[in-house]
């Protein structure tokens, strides 16, 4: 079960390896079982993330918060398919008619 929150502020380099968050800086390498961390913060333009490391973290159910240069909050990447809604609201967009495309 999640219980942990990171909260990334220096220049970083986040990827998957063996089920683990590895986060490398310059200093070093820090490793985290993704199970385990509930949330993160990523609050540096000079942070890259793997496509892997996104589609493990949404897995396992965690939310991904991006910040600006305010350190204001500006997105959220949250589990697609963890809720029923979103689902519901995916299928009805995927049949939505063909008119109803073009309008929008």
């Amino acid at each position: 079960m999640a219980w942990r929150g990171v909260h990334i502020t220096q220049p970083a380099r986040l990827a998957l390896a063996d089920g683990q968050i590895v986060v490398n800086q310059g200093d070093g390498e820090v490793r985290l079982p993704i199970e385990d961390v509930a949330w993160m913060v990523i609050d540096t333009p000079q942070a890259a993330l793997t496509t892997a490391l996104i589609a493990a973290c949404m897995d396992a159910g965690m939310v991904l918060i991006v910040t600006d240069r305010t350190h204001t909050p500006s997105g959220m990447i949250l589990p697609f398919h963890r809720h029923h809604r979103q689902a519901d609201i995916a299928a009805i967009q995927i049949g939505a008619s063909a008119p109803l495309k073009k309008r929008l």
